[in-house]
């Protein structure tokens, strides 16, 4: 037989391996569980009364009176007096006008 043999109508003796949790983690989650649900209470308690119209999503900007205005070219880009660009490129060049080198 076994050398766990136990006997007949009784359970055999357990030994747990594991060991115990240390007091302060639950202590902890309860904590956090607590802190959240304060939380929860106070931005229920003071969110702000907006009024929307039908349809608006939250969040959703307003729509502007009128579009930005466009932004001037970069000076570099400019040609300078006399044909040459800012970088002393003349028309001819492949890489006249651009920005780049």
């Amino acid at each position: 037989m076994s050398e766990h043999a136990h006997e007949p109508g009784k359970f055999p003796e357990v030994h747990d391996e594991a060991p115990r949790t240390p007091t302060w983690v639950p202590v902890i989650g309860l904590a956090l569980l607590g802190l959240i649900a304060l939380f929860g209470v106070y931005r229920a308690a003071t969110a702000p009364e907006e009024p929307r119209e039908v349809g608006q999503v939250a969040g959703e900007a307003e729509p502007a009176a009128e579009p930005p205005p466009a932004a001037a070219p970069p000076a570099e880009a400019a040609p300078a007096p006399g044909g040459a660009d800012a970088h002393g490129r003349q028309p001819g060049d492949e890489h006249f006008g651009h920005g780049h080198d």
